[in-house]
């Protein structure tokens, strides 16, 4: 499924889609869920955004350790 020719603005580090893209429509049509973890990726010059469960073993990411009291 392609989606094309939705306008974004991007401010403060995040990336806001126009209204015309339903979230919940696009979440749910996709098998995504609110607050599952997303990445940006360069593939082939093109910008991704890659959702996943799976956190990568990686450096530069940053991983917050929440220990149980």
């Amino acid at each position: 499924m392609k989606y094309v020719g939705y306008d974004f603005d991007v401010d403060k580090g995040m990336i806001t889609f126009d209204e015309e893209l339903n979230a919940e429509r696009f979440l749910s049509l996709n098998g995504f869920r609110d607050g599952q973890v997303c990445m940006l990726r360069d593939i082939d010059g093109r910008l991704v955004l890659v959702c996943t469960d799976y956190i990568e073993d990686n450096p530069a990411q940053t991983v917050l350790p929440f220990d149980e009291l």
